[in-house]
């Protein structure tokens, strides 16, 4: 049974920038650490999932570093980010859990958010080594970025 894909915001930056223009991968300097290539990777590991979760802390980040460029590339991006956000199913971690983790003190809010969003049907993907070293203790559904790019 396919699980859900849950993207840390560095990867749904890749994944929002990549869907309006893959050109745009190397112009936009929130994605200019990947290449067209990882866009790929990404995109079929997002395609045998269930589908794409996300929150409302990691939408409100990514919004942030996806408006760093200029238009007209920034209204493109700001549009694909819009049609991704009314379809994307939204998880609401409370902000009480996130802070009661022991993760907090040491990965901040929006990470220790995520963790709290970790389940048995859904799969974390991240490119940030402490929120995957965090992850992997508390379940077997985490996917470290590099892995996937050394196992193509």
């Amino acid at each position: 049974m396919a699980k859900y894909a849950l993207l840390d915001m560095n990867l749904l930056v890749l994944f929002i920038v990549g869907g309006t223009n893959r050109r745009y991968i190397r112009l936009h300097k929130n994605s200019r650490q990947f290449s067209e290539s990882d866009y790929d990777i990404l995109l079929r590991h997002v395609a045998v999932s269930a589908g794409l979760m996300t929150t409302a802390q990691i939408l409100s980040e990514t919004a942030n570093l996806l408006r760093q460029i200029a238009d007209p590339i920034k209204s493109e991006i700001s549009t694909f980010f819009k049609l991704f956000v009314m379809s994307a199913q939204e998880l609401q971690p409370a902000a009480v859990s996130a802070v009661s983790d022991p993760a907090y003190l040491w990965l901040g809010f929006n990470d220790a958010a995520i963790l709290t969003c970790l389940g048995a049907d859904r799969v974390l993907i991240t490119g940030d080594g402490n929120l995957h070293a965090a992850a992997i203790e508390r379940s077997n559904g985490v996917l470290h970025f590099t892995e996937l790019r050394q196992s193509e």
